[in-house]
């Protein structure tokens, strides 16, 4: 996400970032999520009853502390 701001032309962050990434949100989430500050609202399609163990990184990475977590749909 970091080299996507970069190359984006937008190093101050975004206003929304959605990923449906199927199952790769550990390894998005378990790197550098230093973006995560510099983002509004993020929306995170998440797929641990694809890869168990998928939604733990993004809930770390997202703490309830600061961001609003909703789970909406029908994994939910």
């Amino acid at each position: 996400v970091p080299d996507l701001a970069l190359r984006s032309g937008l190093p101050g962050g975004f206003d929304l970032v959605k990923l449906d990434i199927e199952g790769a949100e550990r390894e998005v989430f378990s790197g550098d999520i230093a973006w995560t500050a510099q983002t509004t609202t993020i929306a995170v399609e998440l797929h641990d009853w694809l890869i168990p163990g998928s939604e733990l990184p993004v809930l770390r990475a997202l703490p309830a502390s600061q961001w609003t977590v909703r789970k909406v749909g029908e994994y939910s």
